[in-house]
């Protein structure tokens, strides 16, 4: 890939102008985010991007584990930098995550996306905590 993309969240640079990201993986980064952090239906010309809203859902053992599967299918269907991708739900204990580990608190639940680029062999991670999906929508 080559080019910029906007930063996310959009944020201001030192000129005043937006900020722009022009690395790779950052890039694949801000679109795996923008894609679990748009509710579906919110764009109208792709009414299956992103993710059901969850604001009401029941935040129980297997909320994360079906946010997992979800995500994963997402990612393969939208974001095509991505070569391969693994979704994993877990949770957050003593401030680390622990895959396949039932929270103490379904609060506490988060997945974990790693993924490989088009072309390239090193993973790349990143940690989501399922609470930042609620957040997301007060």
């Amino acid at each position: 890939m080559i080019g910029a993309t906007l930063s996310f969240p959009i944020l201001n640079d030192q000129r005043g102008t937006f900020a722009v990201v022009n690395n790779d993986n950052a890039i694949i980064t801000q679109a795996i985010l923008d894609l679990i952090e748009t509710r579906m239906g919110e764009r109208k010309m792709l009414p299956g991007y992103g993710l059901p809203d969850v604001l009401f859902d029941v935040l129980d053992n297997t909320f994360a584990f079906g946010l997992a599967l979800y995500v994963e299918e997402q990612i393969r269907n939208y974001v095509f930098a991505v070569d391969s991708v693994n979704v994993e739900s877990g949770a957050i204990i003593n401030g680390e995550f622990r895959s396949g580990v039932l929270p103490p608190r379904p609060h506490e639940a988060a997945i974990m996306i790693r993924w490989t680029k088009r072309g390239q062999a090193m993973p790349q991670e990143l940690l989501y905590p399922t609470w930042r999906l609620i957040d997301a929508n007060t």
